[in-house]
C-alpha cells in the first residue's frame, strides 16, 4: 500500500508511513474479497470535504503484482480499479488495517484519512 497527499500543505498526519506492506496472505485476500463486494457508488451524490489523501493497493503474487486499485478514505469513500467506482465502506478499511496490522479506523485516529492540526483529540502512536 502506498499512500498520496495531493495537498500536503493540509497538514494531515498520519500514525503511519507512506509505504507498507503485508506478507500475511489470508488478511490480503480477505481484503481483495471485500473489495470485489463493494457496491457501486451512487452517481450525483454530494461528498463531504475530502482532503486528496490516496492509496495504490498493489496486489502480488511472490514479486509479481497482479492488481492495483486506487482507495479514498475521506469525502465519498471510494476504490476505483475494479470497474465502476465503488463504495469503500468501513468493511474494506477495517479489513486493510488487520492486514496491515494497524488499529480500526475511528473518529479522529483514522490510520488512513490521517488527522488535521485542527482535530479535537490526538492520535495515540500505533500499539
Amino acid at each position: 500500500m502506498t499512500r498520496t497527499d495531493e495537498f500536503p500543505e493540509n497538514e494531515i498526519s498520519f500514525v503511519l508511513p507512506d509505504h507498507v506492506t503485508s506478507s500475511d496472505a489470508f488478511a490480503v485476500a480477505e481484503v481483495a474479497r471485500t473489495a470485489c463486494q463493494l457496491p457501486i457508488l451512487p452517481s450525483g451524490r454530494f461528498c463531504p470535504e475530502d482532503f486528496g489523501v490516496t492509496y495504490a493497493l498493489t496486489f502480488m503474487a511472490g514479486t509479481t503484482p497482479i492488481e492495483t486499485v486506487t482507495g479514498d478514505p475521506a469525502g465519498c469513500p471510494s476504490l476505483m480499479g475494479l470497474g465502476p467506482t465503488r463504495a469503500a465502506g468501513p468493511s474494506l478499511w477495517d479489513e486493510l488495517a488487520v492486514a496491515l496490522g494497524l488499529p480500526a479506523p475511528r473518529e479522529y485516529c483514522d490510520p488512513f484519512r490521517g488527522r488535521l492540526p485542527t482535530a479535537p483529540t490526538q492520535c495515540g502512536p500505533l500499539l
